[in-house]
């Protein structure tokens, strides 16, 4: 009986933006998900605090 090796890790000449969960990836358009009601509290917020923002008189 033989085992299968471990996934293997990145390879050390690759960029460190080429590897890494598709989480992360995914979070800044999908959002996180909060504990809270799994809510989803995005990168959206920031933006839209922008443009609701009352312009300086």
């Amino acid at each position: 009986m033989t085992t299968a090796a471990p996934f293997p890790g990145p390879s050390p000449s690759a960029p460190a933006a080429a590897y890494g969960p598709a989480s992360d990836l995914l979070l800044p358009l999908y959002g996180r998900r909060t504990l809270d009601g799994m809510r989803l509290n995005g990168d959206r917020a920031p933006v839209k605090e922008l443009i609701t923002r009352p312009s300086p008189a």
